[in-house]
């Protein structure tokens, strides 16, 4: 025992523990994620307006690689910093399943808000680990989102990139609907490659798989 402490509290400080570090953790990522933007967001306005004032001399092509490889630079960052965002989430999605005794393969946000508030014996022996809500509208506003928002960001960014190198794509070869349609098509592949980036990074996390906890820290 820990000062007379019984093995329940002593677990319950233990649980917290884990979740407030990944908290601190998930704090640092997004602080990463937003400077490392910033940069690179910097970058890119840098290099569209020194090309309006013709002060790059350089061409169009390697213009719209320097676009590319910052698509390519951002994307990187995004894709791995949403592996780690992925990963602490389901770290602490387990330590609560732990803390309340359910099953992994039965979890699902909405069971772990109800164990969160609910009027069990833990609940009123102890303090909430945290608060739980089983969004589902708001669900993408999440933290773990985050960074496909960015990627989704610069995909379109870089469609805009290249329009101001060849301007007579969008004033000559395109009328009022092909100009519609192209914008239509940018955001669908936009919105693809952030859902796909996304889909890898949670199965590299492994969040999406509900049997990499050991049977015997399912439950207590």
């Amino acid at each position: 025992m820990n000062g007379g402490e019984d093995a329940e509290t002593i677990d319950w400080k233990r649980a917290r523990s884990v979740i407030e570090h990944e908290n601190t953790l998930v704090n640092n990522r997004v602080t990463w994620l937003l400077v490392s933007q910033g940069f690179l967001f910097a970058a890119y306005g840098t290099l569209l307006t020194s090309w309006g004032k013709a002060e790059l001399r350089i061409g169009r092509e390697t213009f719209v690689l320097l676009l590319l490889a910052l698509l390519v630079i951002s994307g990187y960052i995004c894709i791995s910093i949403g592996i780690v965002l992925a990963a602490a989430v389901k770290h602490i999605k387990y330590v609560h399943c732990w803390w309340y005794k359910i099953e992994i393969s039965n979890v699902s946000t909405r069971i772990i808000e109800e164990a969160t508030y609910s009027l069990s014996d833990r609940n009123q022996r102890h303090p909430y680990l945290q608060g739980w809500k089983a969004r589902t509208h708001t669900r993408p506003f999440d933290t773990e989102f985050m960074p496909y928002f960015f990627l989704f960001g610069w995909t379109i960014l870089f469609f805009i990139g290249v329009i101001v190198a060849y301007p007579e794509l969008w004033t000559q070869f395109l009328n009022v609907l092909t100009r519609i349609l192209a914008v239509v098509a940018v955001l669908v592949v936009a919105a693809t490659i952030a859902f796909v980036a996304y889909r890898y990074g949670k199965r590299s996390a492994g969040a999406d798989d509900k049997s990499t906890l050991p049977p015997t820290s399912q439950a207590r």
